[in-house]
């Protein structure tokens, strides 16, 4: 079976007009200010990393690949042609640049408060401080 070569190849009055459009469309995407593009995968912890520094994405991406668009000031994250994360670009050595929205219930926000921390959560447990004393013959 022999394919046909006018099927494959643009006539040549397209060309041109084909080459100026890709043209085009660099000097576009060189304007907005795009320095490069980098496929990363996001690591278990949901940061990819950009030469040295750390940015985070959403946590659900993890294990994926995503896009990366680094300009001089921001550094944009894709998943397919979605923009999942924005960031100012970090020109710090082995910085993390976390947004809080992209590990939301992941870790703990707040730290337990001192009431917790001073025993009066074993009261709830049905047990107090001095059970246990009296149980090791601390207490009398």
């Amino acid at each position: 079976m022999e394919l046909e070569r006018g099927n494959l190849v643009s006539p040549a009055s397209e060309v041109p007009v084909i080459e100026g459009q890709i043209v085009t469309a660099i000097r576009e995407l060189a304007d907005r200010g795009w320095g490069s593009k980098a496929i990363a995968r996001v690591a278990a912890d949901a940061f990819v990393d950009v030469a040295t520094v750390r940015y985070s994405v959403p946590y659900r991406l993890v294990r994926e690949h995503v896009e990366v668009a680094i300009a001089d000031d921001r550094v944009q994250i894709f998943h397919g042609t979605t923009v999942v994360a924005t960031h100012r670009r970090v020109r710090e050595p082995c910085a993390r640049v976390l947004e809080p929205a992209h590990v939301a219930g992941l870790w703990r926000t707040t730290a337990p408060d001192a009431v917790a921390r001073n025993g009066a959560s074993l009261a709830a447990l049905g047990r107090s401080l001095e059970t246990y004393a009296a149980i090791i013959g601390g207490a009398q």
